[in-house]
C-alpha cells in the first residue's frame, strides 16, 4: 500500500532538520496544515512539512543539512501535535515510506477513559460540521 505521507508523532520542542536544499514556501499559518514549509531538493523532488509550531526559515532561503527549520507542532486541522511529512517527485506525490525507510514501531496507545472517549467523539464526528467551519465544496 503506497503511503502518501509519513506522521511522526512528536513532542512539540523537538526542532525539524533537513539536508542542503532552497525553501520553497514557508508559511505560520496554513488554514489545513498550519506551519508548513515546502522544500525544493532539485531534479523535481521536494518535501513538505506540516502542522509546525513553528516555522524558523524564509523563502529562497537555503539551508544546511541539520539546520532546524522549525518546531514539531499542532497547527492546522490536528487533534494532537505531530510531523505531516510527504515527498512529491513534480506532480507525483511518492510513498514516503521509500524514502523514509522502517519506522520504529509505535507504543501501545495509553487507555482511553470515558471521558476522554466522549470528547474524541464529538471532535471527529464527520456527519455535522464544526460551528464557523467553512462551506464544503
Amino acid at each position: 500500500m503506497a503511503r502518501h505521507a509519513v506522521v511522526l508523532d512528536a513532542c512539540a520542542l523537538v526542532p525539524v532538520a533537513l539536508a542542503d536544499t532552497l525553501l520553497r514556501l514557508a508559511e505560520r499559518d496554513l488554514y489545513l496544515t498550519g506551519g508548513t514549509v515546502i522544500i525544493d531538493h532539485g531534479y523535481g523532488l521536494s518535501t513538505t512539512y506540516m502542522h509546525m509550531s513553528s516555522v524558523d526559515v524564509v523563502p529562497g532561503q537555503n539551508v544546511a543539512a541539520g539546520d532546524p527549520i522549525g518546531k514539531v507542532g499542532a497547527t492546522g486541522r490536528v487533534t494532537g501535535p505531530h510531523l505531516d511529512w510527504r515527498v512529491n517527485w513534480y506532480e507525483v506525490r511518492l510513498d514516503a515510506m521509500l524514502v523514509a525507510g522502517p519506522m520504529p514501531p509505535v507504543p501501545d496507545a495509553a487507555p482511553v477513559s470515558p471521558a476522554s472517549a466522549d470528547a474524541t467523539s464529538r471532535t471527529t464526528d464527520r456527519a455535522s460540521p464544526a460551528p464557523n467551519a467553512p462551506p464544503s465544496h
